[in-house]
């Protein structure tokens, strides 16, 4: 892509690619989804290693349990019994704020990050 070449020709650069968690312990009843974000994870491993030679950091975010209402409307938090089934699973027993994995993604986009490349980081509030 334009992009990379465009990385290339200067010598560095940051992919970050945002998956899933669910591609560590996989998710009854939502196979496409988990396969799907599984393959981005082994498309960020392999673009670590074919782009490193060009000073090039590929790395990707794999959430899960986030706040989102998308995935966890209003009503479902505001229900204090709701809620605890919700976060049952999570070992921090409770859903991570969005601007927590944004964090970890400016971090890797920094040079401050430099020296990683290849990773998979699961942010699931130690689910995986």
């Amino acid at each position: 892509s334009k992009l990379v070449g465009s990385m290339q020709e200067k010598k560095q650069g940051k992919i970050i690619f945002i998956t899933s968690a669910t591609t560590f312990r996989g998710l009854p009843n939502y196979s496409s989804y988990t396969i799907a974000r599984g393959a981005t994870n082994t498309m960020a491993l392999t673009f670590a290693q074919e782009l490193a030679k060009y000073n090039i950091q590929v790395n990707a975010v794999a959430p899960n349990f986030i706040e989102s209402p998308t995935y966890f409307p209003t009503h479902l938090l505001e229900n204090p019994d709701t809620y605890a089934k919700i976060v049952k699973p999570i070992p921090l027993k409770r859903l991570g704020k969005p601007e927590e994995p944004a964090e970890l993604v400016a971090f890797l986009a920094s040079d401050k990050a430099d020296y990683i490349t290849g990773q998979v980081m699961p942010f699931a509030g130690g689910w995986c």
